[in-house]
């Protein structure tokens, strides 16, 4: 018979277990059945209009469903194929799937004994075929804490049914296995559809997408910064080895450790996200770097009002807005197909910009990282908590879906009180405790009420920071070189851009005319059938739909219509939004022209 411990091992070769320490949990007395716990799934925090984002003609089943708590095994096997039973035990719910090959099962066990013992009774290669995946321990050991395959969702949303004993004695252990799955559906089943690349564009139809309009936008915008102005990322790596870097964030405990800051900014490498920018130029903070890496036009109001600064660094996506006025340098780091500027190295990041902060102060060889202002939640259960002198405001209410205001998860914070958060958050908070433990660098948590807390880091509100000699001679001496593409070759690219604006311009404004003159001719309504079919294809669908008040919900209801009124309606509507964008588009690389051709002016 196979031991315990051998049968254990052979599952992790077998790729179907991931182990950590053994649980605390040892009272609990198993009853034998599997049930669905009284809980909230991570899934019901998220906006509702998640749950069915596609157009109805995909038949695309939902993201998930809600289940009570008395639904039967019937009921759950027809919303799903992924199972996840906590408790380890022959119940007759676990007996009933175990040997069907169309269904997932994941088995969650926090007393690692028990699961030997289980695993050996049963034989460990008998769980190959039987598509059973075993999380074992404690789940807050896991490393990555969230150590699901995402391969997995294809089966659909996970269901959790629990030991009714276990969930009795060990609520919160029952939960944290529950939320180790159910984050990994999020981000994978989820956070896509919440994305910048999708939030505007549902219901949501096959399109090609590239590329969302804000960042064409910028990147028009950014053009000649990128190829002649600015510098490359790669210029900073390993530049501030060894020294301490203080990430600013914008929670709303940045302002009780504005004098903590003012004492230490001298000791380390300030490094502040844009939205931290107002509370500490506010107070006499200029830091050394600022990072944004988001792309979406709200993400610049972050800078609107700031002064001209003196030192501080702007390090930035290349397709991020950027103010050509305010920083007296500019570090781009990513890339975009074709662009003009040499490839340039990328930062690590995932949903939250303070995560860019940490990649860009271990990319420029920092030892030891300081989280400030770095809390991904709230104390309030009905809105986020920011900096009073941040573009929020002190509260920021989550988005509405169609008038259901979408709930705030309850969590637990670093000091053990209740917090609460949205689901990208806690998503952020889960990825970057495992980006922290991969990283070679100390991390020092200073808000005790964070999410983002966990081995190795140290929660210390005031951490004592040594003098750091020559730091502000190092800092001030980084690297810069500016790109130095030809003007020809920027002329050119440019040119090529503009004449593909030119064209859907002129395309659409004559359609517009012909559908002005024949609303509902039934070749009319076909041509723009076929046209909006070829803007699908090629990913101008795509970038309309985030162009400035574009409904896609309208469009879609005025489109998709069997009336031939109606569907003219949605032509004109999407056609005149079309001609605008283009235009605008068009404008933007025109001045762009213009000033590259006043430059060379000057210059002979």
């Amino acid at each position: 018979m196979v031991t315990k411990t051998a049968g254990l091992e052979v599952l992790k070769q077998l790729g179907l277990l991931a182990l950590s320490r053994q649980s605390a949990c040892q009272e609990a007395v198993y009853s034998g059945r599997h049930r669905i716990p009284k809980r909230f799934p991570l899934y019901t925090y998220a906006p509702p209009d998640l749950r069915t984002p596609f157009a109805d003609n995909l038949s695309v089943p939902p993201t998930w469903s809600e289940l009570p708590p008395d639904a039967s095994m019937a009921d759950v096997l027809e919303a799903t194929r992924l199972l996840v039973f906590i408790g380890c035990e022959d119940s007759p719910e676990f007996l009933g799937v175990l040997d069907d090959q169309t269904r997932l099962k994941i088995v969650c066990e926090p007393d690692i004994d028990r699961l030997g013992d289980y695993v050996a009774s049963k034989g460990p290669r008998s769980f190959v075929r039987r598509n059973v995946l075993f999380l074992g321990g404690d789940p807050d050991k896991f490393t990555p804490s969230a150590p699901i395959p995402s391969e997995i969702f294809r089966f659909g949303f996970p269901v959790v049914l629990a030991d009714t004993g276990l969930f009795q004695a060990c609520p919160q252990l029952v939960e944290k296995y529950a939320r180790q799955v159910e984050i990994a559906h999020y981000r994978k089943a989820i956070y896509p559809l919440e994305s910048q690349e999708f939030q505007r564009g549902r219901p949501i139809r096959p399109m090609r997408r590239d590329a969302i309009y804000d960042r064409i936008a910028h990147l028009y915008e950014n053009i000649l910064l990128d190829a002649q102005e600015a510098g490359s990322i790669n210029d900073l790596q390993d530049a501030l080895s060894g020294e301490t870097a203080i990430l600013v964030a914008a929670g709303p405990a940045l302002d009780e450790k504005l004098d903590w800051l003012q004492a230490n900014r001298n000791r380390a490498v300030v490094i502040a996200v844009n939205n931290a920018m107002r509370t500490l130029l506010a107070h006499g903070v200029e830091p050394d770097f600022c990072v944004i890496n988001d792309t979406s036009l709200s993400a610049g109001k972050a800078f609107e009002g700031l002064p001209r600064l003196q030192k501080c660094r702007l390090v930035a996506h290349c397709m991020s807005k950027v103010p050509s006025n305010i920083f007296p340098r500019i570090y781009f780091f990513g890339n975009v197909e074709g662009q003009l500027s040499p490839k340039r190295d990328s930062l690590r990041l995932h949903g939250s910009v303070i995560t860019t902060a940490f990649s860009l102060a271990e990319y420029l060889g920092c030892r030891r990282v300081v989280l400030t202002g770095a809390q991904l939640a709230s104390d309030d259960p009905d809105a986020l908590s920011y900096s009073k002198d941040s573009i929020h405001g002190p509260r920021l209410l989550p988005e509405a879906e169609h008038g259901k205001k979408t709930k705030l998860v309850p969590t637990t914070a670093a000091n053990g009180s209740l917090m609460f958060t949205n689901l990208n958050f806690l998503d952020v908070a889960y990825w970057f405790l495992d980006r922290i433990r991969t990283a070679n660098l100390e991390v020092v948590q200073t808000a005790p009420h964070s999410i983002i807390y966990g081995d190795p880091i140290v929660v210390d509100p005031a951490p004592d920071l040594p003098e750091a000699p020559g730091l502000a001679e190092r800092t001030q001496a980084l690297s810069f070189e500016k790109q130095t593409v030809p003007s020809i070759l920027i002329k050119d690219w440019i040119g090529r851009e503009l004449g593909k604006w030119r064209e859907i311009r002129k395309l659409a404004q004559e359609y517009l005319l012909l559908l002005a003159a024949n609303p509902e001719a039934p070749d009319v309504l076909e041509q723009g059938a076929r046209t909006v079919q070829r803007f699908d294809d090629d990913n101008t669908s795509f970038m309309l739909q985030r162009y400035r008040n574009f409904s896609n919900r309208r469009f879609h209801r005025f489109f998709f219509n069997v009336e031939d009124s109606v569907k003219s309606e949605g032509l004109r509507y999407y056609f005149s939004s079309l001609s605008q964008m283009a235009d605008e588009l068009f404008n933007i690389l025109l001045e762009r022209f213009k000033t590259l051709n006043a430059r060379e002016k000057e210059r002979s």
